[in-house]
């Protein structure tokens, strides 16, 4: 029922395109994360991992530069939203900017 509500949320907008809407073991995720290389994944606080596995699997995944993950906790209506970014930092002055949140030098 969540991913029809998900799905149905996005499919309008034009920008926003639902690939997969899959209950996913940990190897059938990884596979289907490696064959898509989407750029947002949404879990449910109830589904079959945990948010610390989640983020344990994702860490597999060097190759995503960029990968944001949104979980959805409709126990309180709220949700945790991470962001995964592989950046350069060459100069100190890189890891400063990251920490004040503003991105690295090209």
């Amino acid at each position: 029922m969540l991913e029809q509500a998900v799905e149905s949320l996005l499919a309008p907008q034009p920008d926003i395109r639902v690939s997969e809407v899959i209950y996913a073991q940990e190897d059938t995720l990884i596979q289907a994360v490696l064959d898509v290389h989407p750029d947002v994944i949404v879990f449910h606080e109830n589904g079959l991992l945990n948010s610390n596995r989640i983020f344990d699997l994702l860490r597999t995944l060097p190759e995503m530069e960029t990968l944001r993950v949104i979980i959805l906790r409709s126990s309180n209506a709220t949700m945790d939203f991470y962001e995964k970014r592989t950046v350069n930092a060459t100069r100190a002055e890189d890891f400063v900017n990251l920490i004040r949140g503003q991105a690295a030098h090209p």
